[in-house]
């Protein structure tokens, strides 16, 4: 069986999305499955990664990459390049990540036409509340234009939660017989049980930490308003005597958090994307670790750092509540609630809590290790083949 991984952006692109095409790519290579990727050239900035559409050998997997004829918002890109890779696909399935997408229009199209399965994995989009008008009015035009005729076409949806199939079934009445929940999975290396030198990996990043023996809240993420760092620098605020390290590379917020923070000794900006080796490095020489966001789909760097047996504590925000089980594996507090917030990280750093939440988190974390998930995935693929 050969697959399509048909998506907006991909490696060297870093995103949640993104990480679970690249690693479900190479998942699906280890199962004995061919697999191809259909992606543009483009990043999400509107930069352009190679100025003309090319083919790549990436781990193996061959990626096809189109140039973007131009920009619609932030997430959608029109690519008429990328449309005519998905009409020349020789896959058996094509497999769409992203709701609202027009490659997945497309791609639903030409499945339906030349006797393909087409599968759409949604990736919970429903729960934003920061968009520009743009995003807004897209997909507005898109649900009421496109949304219940298109979708139609999708043999299977793939999910990440409950409340993603009440909006699917309200939003476009999509069967709940269409639907499966499958949780996104993290990469092994999260799972090491080693200690990092955390005087050492900061050093390489170029940190030097005023309170050396104070502890380490690390919080990881996109530098977008979205993610909630600013209300996170208000917790720092308020816990002067704990260090407080964000790393992420820049989602259009970076130099407004560089502002608000500058005058804040024990808030720290590392303003850059790292390779999950990196990550899991960085995770293993902090103390606790914060999830801020305003709205996450699912929360792949939460349930990465509780592999890492992090005490975590998140926000209320989509994703998190069902990783977390309503606070049953780590902290919940609510989304824009900086005086909660602050009031956990004091109370989990000063407690005995920590130890206890470090084994619920691993425990949990397995529930999301692609030896438990890639078989979920051949279901599916082999159900609609």
């Amino acid at each position: 069986m050969k697959v399509a991984l048909i998506s907006t952006f991909f490696s060297p692109v870093v995103g949640g999305m993104e990480s679970i095409v690249a690693d479900l790519a190479i998942e699906l290579k280890k199962q004995g499955l061919e697999v191809e990727v259909l992606t543009t050239n483009s990043n999400r900035n509107s930069q352009v990664l190679n100025s003309a559409a090319h083919l790549e050998d990436w781990n193996g997997i061959t990626v096809k990459r189109a140039p973007v004829m131009f920009h619609l918002t932030e997430f959608h890109k029109f690519s008429p390049a990328l449309y005519s890779l998905i009409a020349r696909s020789d896959a058996d399935v094509f497999h769409v990540h992203g709701l609202r997408k027009l490659e997945g229009y497309w791609a639903q199209l030409i499945a339906k036409l030349n006797g393909k399965k087409i599968i759409l994995s949604t990736h919970n989009p429903f729960t934003v509340n920061e968009r520009s008008t743009s995003q807004k009015l897209f997909i507005f035009l898109s649900d009421l234009l496109l949304g219940k005729l298109w979708l139609r076409f999708v043999d299977k949806f793939i999910v990440l939660s409950e409340t993603e199939i009440s909006k699917l079934q309200k939003l476009y009445g999509i069967k709940l017989e269409n639907m499966v929940q499958i949780n996104n999975a993290i990469n092994d290396v999260f799972f090491a049980e080693s200690k990092a030198d955390r005087t050492k990996v900061l050093n390489e990043l170029g940190i030097v930490l005023t309170k050396s023996t104070s502890k380490m809240v690390l919080s990881i993420g996109r530098l977008h308003k979205v993610k909630g760092f600013q209300n996170l620098l208000q917790a720092a605020m308020q816990n002067p005597e704990v260090n407080f390290v964000v790393v992420g590379g820049d989602g259009g917020y970076l130099e407004e958090l560089k502002k608000l923070s500058s005058e804040i000794a024990n808030f720290y900006i590392v303003d850059r994307f790292f390779s999950q080796t990196e990550l899991a490095k960085l995770m293993s020489s902090a103390d606790l670790f914060v999830f801020p966001s305003l709205h996450e789909p699912f929360g792949l760097l939460l349930v990465e750092a509780m592999a890492s047996k992090l005490p975590v504590i998140a926000t209320a925000s989509g994703g998190p509540e069902e990783i977390l089980d309503n606070g049953k594996y780590g902290v919940l507090v609510p989304a824009d609630n900086t005086s909660a917030l602050a009031d956990a990280i004091k109370n989990v750093l000063a407690s005995n809590e920590a130890s206890t939440y470090k084994e619920l988190a691993k425990v949990r974390a397995k529930d999301f290790s692609w030896q438990n998930v890639i078989a979920q995935y051949l279901a599916v693929y082999q159900e609609t083949k």
